[in-house]
């Protein structure tokens, strides 16, 4: 007997996060491996709270090195860096022409973000730009316009999701 309400207390509990998750629209299994099939330079919807935001997907050694460098603005609504593996990384401004907030995002949770990141002054040399890396591995970055973690109210612990 006390089997038998062991088995149903762990049944409803199941089911009960499993409905809160879905409540949430949260996902239940990663959501990486949905990242990993994007293709380079896609353009994708991700949400992150209840916002939607249009990105443009680079995940290639050479796109990702590039990233942002030389554009007059931004593009889509932000830029998703997607890497295949968990580093810590490195990033700088080399080439930029305007200021940007980065959120650095490890399996598809925001860990960190760097905002106001400045654009350099025209003609610094390589060896003068200054770096900007999470305290911790990462394996997804994504730029947007200055203030853009404000706007679309982004903060550490927030799910990054594949609109599909």
């Amino acid at each position: 007997m006390i089997k038998k309400i062991i088995f149903i207390l762990l049944l409803a509990v199941s089911i009960i996060c499993y409905l809160i998750l879905q409540k949430n629209n949260m996902p239940i299994m990663e959501n990486n491996l949905n990242f990993n099939k994007l293709t380079d330079r896609e353009v994708v919807d991700i949400k992150i709270n209840d916002q939607i935001i249009k990105v443009e997907v680079v995940n290639t050694p050479k796109s990702t090195t590039l990233g942002l460098s030389g554009r007059d603005d931004i593009g889509q609504e932000g830029m998703l860096f997607i890497f295949p593996t968990s580093e810590n990384r490195y990033f700088w401004m080399k080439d930029m022409k305007f200021d940007i907030d980065i959120v650095w995002i490890e399996d598809d949770q925001v860990v960190e973000i760097t905002k106001n990141v400045p654009k350099p002054e025209e003609n610094t040399p390589d060896n003068r730009l200054l770096t900007y890396s999470p305290n911790q591995n990462i394996n997804m970055v994504l730029e947007l316009n200055k203030a853009g973690a404000e706007k679309y109210n982004i903060n550490p612990g927030d799910v990054v999701q594949l609109v599909q």
